[in-house]
C-alpha cells in the first residue's frame, strides 16, 4: 500500500512548478474551511487536522485530473470522516471529545450540533455549514435525498427542543 507521501512525490514530478504554485494557493483558501468541516464531523481537532492532511495529499496526487478540486476536496473530508466516525462505532470506545481550543466567533451551537447522531451532524454541517442543497447531500453522502430530508428535519427538531430550554 502507497502512503499518500510516496503519492505527493510521485505526483509532484509529474505535474510541474506551474501546479505547484496553483496547489498551495488552493490549499491557502481551502485547508481552513475543511478543518473546520472536519472538527465538526469528528469534534476531534487532531484527528479533524489529519484528515484534511490527507485529503489534501489525495487532491494533489490527482491535481492535473480534477475539474473541481474544492468538490473533490470536500467530498474526501466527509468520507474519511465517516470513516473515522465508523472506526469509532466499531472499536466501542467511549472517549472524551477533545473540544477545540479556540471556537470560531458565531459558532454557538457547535456542542449541540457534536452531540447529534453522525447521519444528522453530517447533513446539518453539510447543509448550513457548507451551505449545500439536499441534492447535493444526498450525491455527497450516497443517502437518497428523501432521507436526506428526513434526516435534515429530525435534526432540527432536535435542535429546536435544545435551544429552547
Amino acid at each position: 500500500m502507497m502512503k499518500d507521501d510516496d503519492i505527493v512525490v510521485r505526483a509532484r514530478g509529474r505535474l510541474g512548478a506551474g501546479a505547484d504554485a496553483a496547489f498551495e494557493t488552493f490549499y491557502r483558501e481551502r485547508s481552513l474551511p475543511m478543518v473546520r468541516l472536519a472538527v465538526l464531523l469528528v469534534d476531534r481537532r487532531a484527528v479533524a487536522d489529519e484528515i484534511v492532511q490527507e485529503s489534501m495529499a489525495a487532491v494533489f496526487a490527482r491535481w492535473g485530473q480534477l475539474d473541481e478540486p474544492a468538490a473533490y476536496l470536500r467530498t474526501v473530508v466527509v468520507n474519511r470522516c465517516r470513516d473515522e466516525l465508523r472506526r469509532r462505532r466499531n472499536r466501542r470506545e467511549v472517549e472524551l471529545a477533545e473540544r477545540v481550543d479556540h471556537p470560531a466567533p458565531g459558532d454557538e451551537l457547535r456542542d449541540v450540533i457534536a452531540s447529534l447522531p453522525e447521519r444528522q451532524r453530517t447533513v446539518v454541517v453539510l447543509r448550513f455549514y457548507e451551505d449545500l442543497s439536499i441534492e447535493e447531500i444526498a450525491t455527497m453522502t450516497g443517502f437518497p435525498s428523501g432521507t436526506v430530508k428526513s434526516t435534515l428535519h429530525r435534526a432540527l427538531a432536535r435542535l429546536r427542543t435544545v435551544v429552547e430550554r
